[in-house]
Parts: C-alpha cells; structure tokens; sequence
C-alpha cells in the first residue's frame, strides 16, 4: 500500500495553482494545499509541516488580492529551508521562464528536484511518482536516528559494496569521516545532484549501454536487464532514476567476455559474447558522428552515442574529479550550442582543425 503524502504548492497564479493542484492529486496519493505567496516572506505558513512543498520559480505577478511578491522561488526555497531542512523541496516552472533567467541555478541551491510544466501536463502520473519517492526518500533519511547519522550508515543507505566505498569517499560526500554526522539535506544533495547527476559511480540506461557497445534498446531488453540484474541500485532514492553500479556492471560484462573466450575490449566485444553465451542477439551502438558500430561514450550536449576518439573534454560544471569527465563528440563541437571557454586548452586546440574536417 503507497503511503499517502501530503504537499504545499506556493504559486502567484490562480489558474496554474488550480491547474497543477489538480493534476498533482488526481490519483489520490498526494494531497495538495495551493498557497499564493505572501508579501513579506517569513509570513508563509509552515505548520502543519508538510511531507514535501512545490514552488513556483516567478512567485513576482501581481495576484488576485493585489499582493505582489518581492522574491521569486529559490529565494522562497532558501528561506524554507532554514526553517524546515528536512523537507524536499521541488521547483515547478517552464523551461521558457528558466532561460529567460540564465543564472537560476545559482539561485536554486536548496531546490532537490525540478519540475517543468509542460512535463506534468504530458504525464502527470510519472511527476507524481517522482514526487512520492523524493518524499520516501527523505523519509528513509529521516528515520535514521542522528546518533547513526555516520559515513558507515551511508554506506548502508546506499547498499554499497567494500569494494565501493573508496570510489564514493573520492565522490566529495558531505560527511568522510567514520565519526562525523551528516544532516539529511546535505546527503539527500550528494546522493540526487553528484551521485545521480553525473556518471562514475552510476550509469543510466544510455551509459551503460554505451559502455557495452550496445544501443539503449538492446540494453532495456528484459534478458538483458536479467543478465545485469546483480549490478541495479536499489538504495535511498532508487525510486527516483534507474541505475546500475558501473563497477558492478563491468564486472558481469568481462566474465561475460571471459566465458565467451574473445578478446576483453569492453565495447567491441560484449555483443558478441553475449550472443556466444545467451544465443540473444544485441544491436550496436552507433557514434552520432562516424556511424560507426559499438560507439562507447556518450556526447553531453546531444545525449547521443559517440566514439571516444571523436570526442573533446567538456568542462560545464563542478563534478568531483573522481566522477567521469564529461565529453562532447565532433558533431556537438561544430555546433552552435558548444561553449568553447568549457573545453580544455589541450582538446580546444583541435578545435579549427575539426570545424574544417580534418579530423
């Protein structure tokens, strides 16, 4: 039985406020209290304090009763967050109105999770899914009385092997030492915005796939999903994104390779090996900028498969060196979406002699 959870929703429009209070609780499971903004921002009211609070990013328009806001959403959510630390908070908004402001992520750092709009009205089911486990997961945190609230107990949180402990003490967690107490708000950032967010200790679907040499299709099939079941998380937040521990995933892909007796380059020969091992035939990962077959990495900007070799170093974010650098493919770089003042000096050098096709 899904325990319902009960939310706030802090919107200056009322038709927006009516329209996602609707769709946010048209199964029952979540049970939304719209609130407008007030003018002055500690006249919010907290109590009774919910399981998870939704806001709006503008919150400025002019309302109804003719109040107008002074502070937009991630002001509202830092606020909250002093207040109520324990409690997810969730941005609501459009991608229109977050492009309009390009440094909103600044602004956003108290925010858990982010909602657009359009998404919800698409497939509400799947945001309040997404809703109901930022929520459990939080809960899982909170249940963990603070005298445990040890680096071990993470290591128990996320079902982490011995063998992964190192490579997340190198992931920049927010407690390292055996001793030290971590706070839920600061795990539940590491585990959704660093562990979740950025490929090394996890990989979705696309990377791991990739990394086979395989295409996503292939990789979502269910005897293969059953062949690296070994390697799923199922942790705090699993609910959240599905994910495969890379170390695990590419230690069921080599005994594969070993079993079939082929050469053990990763990419190149585990759809054979499968095939040698399973008789299921897999289909190949194709580079978005060669068509070559078993392409292994993934481009940032275009979210496709590529070579390694027909890649630069991609620098758009602060991601622990620990964590996979992120790469973008040819294709990308000639494009007008590339910011060149992300790439490396050494890879930026390559940069005229690929715009020109030399490479």
């Amino acid at each position: 039985m899904v325990e319902k959870i009960n939310a706030i929703f802090v919107d200056e429009d009322p038709r927006d406020s009516e329209r996602y209070t609707r769709l946010l609780t048209k199964n029952e499971i979540i049970s939304v209290l719209p609130i407008f903004p007030p003018s002055e921002i500690n006249q919010l009211p907290l109590e009774p304090i919910p399981d998870l609070i939704v806001i709006d990013y503008l919150l400025t328009n002019l309302q109804p009763s003719g109040i107008t806001a002074s502070y937009r959403g991630g002001t509202l959510a830092n606020y909250i967050s002093e207040q109520l630390p324990e409690i997810p908070l969730v941005l609501l908004s459009t991608r229109s109105i977050l492009n309009k402001h390009p440094n909103y992520e600044d602004e956003i750092r108290a925010i858990d999770c982010v909602l657009y709009k359009d998404s919800v009205n698409e497939d509400p089911e799947k945001a309040i899914k997404t809703l109901l486990a930022l929520s459990n997961g939080f809960k899982t945190l909170k249940t963990v009385n603070e005298e445990d609230r040890t680096w071990m107990n993470i290591l128990v949180l996320l079902r982490a092997s011995e063998n992964e402990e190192e490579s997340l003490q190198k992931a920049s967690p927010p407690r390292r030492t055996i001793d030290e107490k971590w706070g839920v708000k600061a795990v539940s950032k590491w585990i959704l915005r660093t562990l979740f967010k950025y490929p090394g200790i996890f990989y979705d679907s696309l990377f791991a796939a990739s990394a086979l040499g395989i295409n996503e299709s292939s990789f979502q099939k269910q005897e293969v999903q059953e062949f690296f079941k070994d390697a799923y998380y199922t942790g705090v937040f699993s609910d959240m994104k599905k994910l495969w521990w890379k170390d695990r995933l590419l230690k069921i892909a080599f005994t594969c390779i070993r079993e079939a007796g082929v050469e053990p380059r990763l990419s190149d020969n585990f759809m054979t090996a499968f095939y040698k091992t399973t008789e299921n035939k897999l289909e190949p990962s194709i580079c978005i900028f060669s068509d070559e077959e078993h392409a292994n990495t993934v481009c940032y900007i275009l979210n496709k498969p590529v070579k390694m070799k027909y890649t630069l170093g991609y620098l758009p974010d602060d991601r622990p060196e620990s964590l996979e650098q992120a790469r973008i493919s040819f294709t990308a770089a000639i494009s007008d979406n590339v910011k060149e003042e992300y790439i490396p000096k050494a890879d930026a050098e390559l940069l005229p002699m690929i715009r020109r096709g030399e490479l």
